[in-house]
């Protein structure tokens, strides 16, 4: 089984943290986010990862998906901030 590459929640984090420099919290921050997200995940190689991004219970959720075949880590849900 594979792990999630060392340093990826760090980067996670990073990309959560830069994108809401500057953005209400909505649906263009959520899309931000994803596609940020995702492109780290295609770099390290998960291509069928799925990441949703939303803004609720006073707080922003990035959930990712990742490919269930050989991954240890299945879901993933981080809360970036409280709104």
């Amino acid at each position: 089984m594979t792990e999630l590459p060392p340093g990826m929640m760090e980067e996670l984090e990073f990309i959560a943290m830069e994108a809401q420099r500057g953005y209400p919290a909505g649906p263009l921050l959520c899309r931000r986010i994803e596609r940020d997200v995702l492109a780290l995940l295609y770099r390290a190689r998960l291509n069928d990862s799925r990441v949703v991004a939303e803004v609720r219970d006073g707080g922003l959720y990035v959930t990712l998906y990742l490919p269930k075949q050989g991954q240890r880590v299945q879901r993933l849900v981080v809360q970036v901030g409280v709104l």
